[in-house]
């Protein structure tokens, strides 16, 4: 079984495809669109995009592509529980910084601590785990991202603060969608 998901390697998204559907391969997509476009192809068994979270809501990007892409449909759900980290190369620290760069959703999960450091510019990337490889490769010790500790793991980074959303519960709901057989047709329930 393949599974897509929205972002790079190591993002939440990966995470919790990997939760859901233990043993299955991942393949990640630059946007939510292009997951339920690779859905209704058939290029993956299934996808799981965001559709709400605790903190910031309905994740309306998410939901704009699924009304564009009609030729998907909601199989079932998955909660994940997600733990933003602040996120630097070896020899960062949090004084030192004066950029962060992540995914819109995850700076504006993190304004609480974002406000904290008014010196640190946030920078809006298209996904967590590409933040974490971008800085890496750079290699420059005043940029950090905002991401999961996976992702720190993967590309060789260091956390620097954990749990830096504005709240604890921070749960994002995925969709898991199927390729529609027709407008009519029901998806299996697979994520039933």
């Amino acid at each position: 079984m393949i599974v897509g998901f929205q972002g790079e390697p190591g993002a939440f998204s990966d995470e919790a495809a990997r939760s859901k559907f233990a043993g299955a391969q991942t393949r990640g997509y630059a946007t939510f669109e292009g997951v339920a476009r690779a859905v209704a192809r058939g290029e993956v068994d299934c996808g799981l995009l965001p559709l709400e979270n605790t903190v910031v809501g309905p994740i309306v990007a998410a939901l704009a592509a699924l009304e564009r892409c009609g030729d998907v449909c909601i199989a079932g759900d998955v909660a994940f529980s997600v733990e933003q980290c602040l996120i630097g190369v070896r020899g960062a620290s949090l004084e030192g910084l004066s950029r962060v760069r992540s995914h819109p959703v995850a700076l504006a999960q993190c304004g609480n601590f974002l406000v904290r450091y008014p010196n640190v510019r946030p920078e809006i990337t298209e996904d967590t785990a590409g933040a974490v490889r971008e800085i890496v490769e750079c290699d420059d010790p005043s940029v950090a991202a905002i991401g999961p500790a996976l992702a720190a793991d993967r590309y060789g980074a260091v956390v620097l603060a954990r749990s830096i959303a504005d709240r604890r519960d921070n749960v994002t709901r995925f969709a898991i969608i199927e390729r529609a057989v027709s407008a009519a047709a029901e998806c299996s329930g697979i994520g039933r």
